[in-house]
């Protein structure tokens, strides 16, 4: 038990507006002292006044160090209720739960209903023995095992990690691919075959539908169910959604679960239901707290809470209904839909976009009292507050960079960046297709007149460059065969004096992590103001386009080392490597969804 001193005192850990904001609210409204720790500490959601204390932890992509950090943590504070936000956490606390101080005070899983959630193949299986509907699905293994699903499944074919986190790699997510040819289909295979195959769907056409609960020792306490509204085009994480009336099969299905593996905590079944016919399908299991939190908690059901009564060996009073027809947005996910959702072909069926017709219709939602934003609440204003800041930025920010005046800006401040540093880095998401092929080229172009490297912001380290870059890298006389992906540790920058970017998402994750750095990063597309500012990411996509995409940098690459050689500086000392997390490592943060 912990002492008397530390009974109100809890750990929530994560970052998000989302689950983690609506946790630390719930916590902080019951009396509970709350103390957290994030990846991230400069997130709208830090500035909540319920946040008492914000201790650091290792980041995610060192998860030994990350554990021993926690149980010193621990040690130190004696919390008595740690409640992990993401699957993330989930993945690195039950991996080590054996040696993890005071396990029983983790809103953890039993390992058996954790194993169940974590491992889609174990969730296939217990819905088939329950009866619950699930999209037809195979365990590929091999390139004929995939051909065979597209002779059964045909097309769009739906590739699935057999897991999605992994103790081993838990900064790194695989989401699901929906695969519209053959060769997408063998790529994606390839890309999330970790040795133990890769699960192929039937896709199920359909709006995502999620039933949230709450179990106590397989006793169903609580159920409320949402659907999606704006979720990404090929599926995913919604940024809208609004809380409906419980369907009664569904209802039942999250109870057999919730029964059959004994279930102590939250969870969530991830559905998809045709509006027309009615049919419906489990997708996925969720085994911790859900993105959409604030429209639970909106609706009337505060789970945190509750989780933490049942934890703490209290008997929780649940309401036994909810509110219908609460509509709830994340607005900074919601902005980036906006746009996805516009620039979708709209002749495409398997795309889950929206008319304007039905987004004019929405802002009813808003006049009416109905809408709620994840990040605002009257007695906790300045997250959204700082959320609004930040969204200002990111719509005036490019105006003003694709204006002729910013351009020039930008292009003065890139080309004095390259002739007064000593040492270069060009960080891209995954450092296999764009930051080695700028490193490499510009080292042909310029020689030993610049120290040059490049790294990756996300995803594990020692990955080899796919083979259309290869192909292509070889037109301009550039050899990634011997590239193996780095990772660059965000707190060690300070040894570098330019890094250039190539698109405004690497930008943001960087100064997210490294705020002070925000002087010397630049777009290396700055360099030319006739050309794109922004080099797209060419992973997936032709070996015509990376073909594209190598030209616009090695073009650049060379201007780079036209401006060094004409106006030579003293070389500075050697590059620190430490600056590198090396090969085995993850991504530290979390982004869009992994390549």
């Amino acid at each position: 038990m912990p002492s008397s001193a530390a009974l109100k005192r809890v750990l929530v850990l994560g970052d998000d507006t989302q689950s983690f904001l609506a946790s630390v609210r719930s916590l902080g409204r019951a009396g509970l002292t709350v103390e957290v720790s994030m990846a991230r500490p400069g997130t709208p959601a830090s500035a909540s006044r319920y946040i008492s204390a914000l201790h650091a932890l290792p980041p995610l992509h060192r998860p030994e160090e990350w554990f021993d950090a926690l149980n010193r943590l621990m040690a130190e504070r004696d919390f008595a209720f740690v409640l992990p936000c993401y699957d993330t956490h989930a993945a690195i606390l039950h991996a080590g739960r054996g040696e993890l101080l005071n396990a029983e005070r983790y809103a953890l899983l039993a390992p058996e209903a954790y194993a169940v959630a974590a491992f889609q193949a174990h969730t296939h299986r217990l819905a088939t023995r329950l009866g619950i509907p699930a999209p037809p699905q195979v365990h590929a293994y091999r390139e004929t095992d995939v051909d065979a699903a597209i002779e059964e499944f045909g097309f769009p074919l739906v590739l699935r990690p057999v897991e999605s986190v992994s103790a081993d790699a838990p900064a790194k997510r695989i989401h699901l691919k929906k695969a519209v040819n053959g060769e997408e289909s063998l790529r994606a295979f390839h890309y999330m075959n970790r040795g133990d195959g890769v699960l192929l769907q039937r896709n199920f056409a359909g709006h995502g539908v999620g039933v949230e609960f709450v179990a106590k020792n397989g006793l169903m306490l609580a159920l409320l169910q949402h659907e999606r509204l704006h979720e990404p085009v090929h599926g995913g994480e919604s940024s809208y959604r609004r809380s409906v009336p419980l369907r009664l099969p569904m209802a039942e299905a999250a109870i057999a679960i919730a029964r059959e593996l004994h279930w102590n905590g939250p969870g969530m079944m991830e559905c998809r239901e045709d509006r027309k016919s009615g049919e419906w399908a489990l997708i996925a299991l969720t085994g911790c707290l859900w993105g959409s939190l604030p429209l639970t908690a909106a609706a009337g059901l505060d789970v945190p809470r509750l989780v933490y009564e049942i934890w703490t060996g209290q008997s929780p009073n649940p309401p036994q209904t909810y509110r219908h027809g609460i509509y709830a947005r994340n607005w900074q996910s919601d902005v980036a839909w906006f746009r996805q959702n516009f620039e979708a072909d709209g002749n495409d069926s398997t795309l889950l976009r929206i008319s304007a017709g039905e987004l004019l219709r929405e802002t009813v939602n808003l006049l009416s009292g109905r809408e709620r934003s994840d990040t605002f609440a009257l007695d906790d204003p300045q997250p959204a507050l700082e959320e609004a800041r930040s969204l200002a930025s990111s719509v005036v920010r490019p105006l003003w960079m694709y204006s002729i005046t910013g351009r020039e800006r930008l292009k003065r401040k890139a080309e004095e960046a390259v002739l007064d540093a000593s040492a270069v880095l060009f960080v891209c998401l995954g450092n296999i297709c764009r930051s080695p092929f700028a490193e490499l080229a510009l080292r042909k172009y310029a020689g030993d007149s610049i120290r040059v490297s490049s790294a990756g912001m996300i995803t594990e380290a020692g990955r080899l460059s796919p083979a259309a870059a290869l192909r292509a890298a070889e037109d301009f006389e550039i050899d990634l065969a011997e590239h193996h992906s780095r990772i660059v540790d965000a707190s060690r920058t300070t040894d570098i004096e330019a890094i250039f970017v190539f698109d405004r998402w690497h930008e943001a994750m960087l100064l997210e992590s490294v705020p002070e750095a925000r002087r010397k990063v630049h777009f290396l597309g700055a360099l030319d103001v006739d050309g794109p500012l922004e080099i797209i990411d060419p992973f997936g996509q032709s070996e015509a386009v990376y073909r594209s995409v190598y030209q616009t940098i090695d073009r650049l690459a060379a201007r780079m080392a036209e401006l060094r050689l004409s106006e030579i500086r003293p070389a500075g000392p050697e590059m620190d490597d430490s600056v590198f997390v090396e090969a085995g490592d993850d991504s530290p943060a979390p982004g869009p969804p992994v390549r």
